[in-house]
């Protein structure tokens, strides 16, 4: 009995390692909170290192646009890339089970960012509806 005892202790902590060392990332960066929140919603669905891979791919094609959004865009474009990659895998288990699937048009997907982009961007400025006569005018800065 005694004999048992140590070899359980000695194996626990190689578990913990293990299974801790594969879903952390090496070099933490400023995506890696994005990805956290997108797979704590979608935990049951995905591993983790797939939807980090699948992400960081779809952010590093517009790297430069990334860094101006603000912390919510980044959140709602990460989740719904993860929804376009849970839909996937519907996809793909439907159709390996010999059902048809047909995707959705992407274009909702397109009209999402393109509507997080426009929020990123200082508005134009515009003129008054009403015409003021020239001297009550300020003047436009």
């Amino acid at each position: 009995m005694t004999d048992a005892t140590p070899d359980l202790t000695s194996s626990a902590p190689e578990v913990p390692e293990a299974v801790a060392t594969p879903s952390e990332p090496k070099t933490p960066d400023a995506i890696q909170p994005f990805i956290d929140t997108a797979y704590e919603t979608s935990q049951h669905h995905v591993e983790s290192a797939e939807l980090d891979k699948f992400l960081r791919a779809h952010i590093k094609t517009f790297r430069e646009e990334w860094e101006s959004w603000s912390n919510s865009a980044k959140s709602a474009y990460t989740h719904m890339m993860t929804a376009q990659l849970l839909q996937r895998k519907a996809a793909a288990i439907q159709i390996g089970l010999g059902h048809a699937f047909k995707l959705p048009d992407p274009s909702a997907q397109t009209n999402l960012l393109a509507s997080l982009q426009r929020t990123q961007t200082k508005p134009t400025k515009r003129y008054p509806a009403i015409d003021l006569p020239p001297k009550l005018r300020s003047p436009i800065s």
